[in-house]
């Protein structure tokens, strides 16, 4: 009768909820959500660049370039408002002192900023012609949401630049 009760207890101290008995880790949620976010604006960008016809061969090099500037700017964002609004120093570079100073700034910005974004967007979008499949499954919004995103990656950065610039 003893270890009858003690499964009992040790049954009762467990907590069930609705995600943990189908399996869903609650911190994820929000990443599912946002690759919703991610995957139909990359859906929208293809189907844009690849509508017009002087795009006919060279569509999936167009998409990754601008998909990857947009989020390169995003991630520049992010990276120094941390450095300078929150930390107060930079934290987030490669020094090459046997470059020259140009050079070493330019191969930091591919290695930190861009290389990280294309590998990404490689992965997720191009390997094994997975966009075929998210073509199928994600609408396609006549360019809108990729003009939108595209966009403001671009010029809220630069907006802010001016900002503090100027203030």
């Amino acid at each position: 009768m003893v270890a009858v009760g003690r499964s009992r207890a040790r049954k009762s101290k467990r907590k069930f909820s609705v995600a943990s008995y189908l399996g869903i880790n609650l911190i994820s949620l929000p990443s599912i959500l946002e690759m919703h976010m991610y995957y139909s604006i990359w859906v929208d960008c293809l189907l844009r660049i690849k509508a017009q016809p002087s795009n006919q061969r060279d569509w999936r090099v167009k998409s990754m370039v601008l998909m990857t500037a947009a989020m390169t700017f995003n991630w520049l964002l992010v990276i120094k408002v941390t450095e300078f609004a929150i930390v107060g120093h930079p934290f987030y570079e490669i020094n090459f002192y046997f470059l020259p100073d140009e050079l070493g700034t330019l191969l930091e910005f591919l290695i930190l900023f861009i290389a990280p974004w294309l590998i990404v967007n490689y992965l997720l979008i191009f390997r094994n012609d997975r966009y075929v499949q998210l073509l199928a499954e994600y609408p396609y919004k006549e360019g809108r949401l990729f003009l939108t995103y595209f966009l403001s990656s671009i010029f809220v950065p630069i907006v802010m630049m001016w900002s503090l610039i100027l203030f």
